[in-house]
This record gives C-alpha cells, sequence and structure tokens, in this order.
C-alpha cells in the first residue's frame, strides 16, 4: 500500500504544485482500491524560490510534523496533522506555508523525490 501511496503522489505532484490537492487526489485513488482495511500517512511538499527566498507549502495526511533546522542549529517540530489515506473518501489534508532561509533543511522520517 506504501508504494502504491507512493507512486500515485509522484504521479499526481507532476501535475499539480498544491501538496493538499496532490494528498487529495491520492486519497481518492486509495478509497478506489482494495487495501482490506489499511491505511498509509503521508507528507507532500512543493518549493519554489519567491521573492528572493525559497517558499515551502507541506501538505499532511496523518502524517507527523518535519523538523525545521534553524540557522543556529535549533530545531522546530512543524506541525503534521490531516488523517490518514485510504480511510475516509471526504478527508481534508492540513497545509502549512513556510519561508525557508538558506541552511534551514526540512526532514521528516523518509524522503522521497
Amino acid at each position: 500500500m506504501t508504494a502504491a501511496a507512493r507512486h500515485a503522489i509522484r504521479v499526481l505532484a507532476h501535475w499539480d504544485s498544491d501538496p493538499a490537492s496532490v494528498l487529495r487526489s491520492a486519497n481518492e485513488i486509495m478509497m478506489e482500491e482494495e487495501f482490506g482495511g489499511r491505511f498509509v500517512t503521508a507528507c507532500a511538499g512543493h518549493l519554489r524560490w519567491r521573492d528572493g527566498g525559497l517558499h515551502v507549502v507541506l501538505g499532511s495526511a496523518g502524517h507527523p510534523g518535519p523538523v525545521l533546522v534553524k540557522p543556529d542549529g535549533r530545531t522546530e517540530v512543524l506541525p503534521g496533522g490531516g488523517l490518514p489515506l485510504g480511510i475516509f473518501p471526504d478527508s481534508e489534508p492540513s497545509t502549512r506555508g513556510n519561508r525557508a532561509g538558506p541552511r534551514r533543511p526540512c526532514s521528516s522520517s523518509s524522503a522521497t523525490a
């Protein structure tokens, strides 16, 4: 199921830069398949340069929030949220926008490109 969700998110993200929309569409796909009551959490992000800085929009479907590492080395856990994919047909992912400065990587439990 995880592989199916990952593949769906990768494909959908090629046509839509809105992480919440990508996760909504992935949920629709997961709801159409028969996975025996299993579900998956996911986090999707879109990064782009805007106004001289990197702007990050994150969408979460039941996934723990990523960790933002600040320039001084301190860390901040960003909110996750939303409901996992494959449980409810009308679940709404949570979203958050953030401006990332230089040397501010974000990390989560896993990352795929």
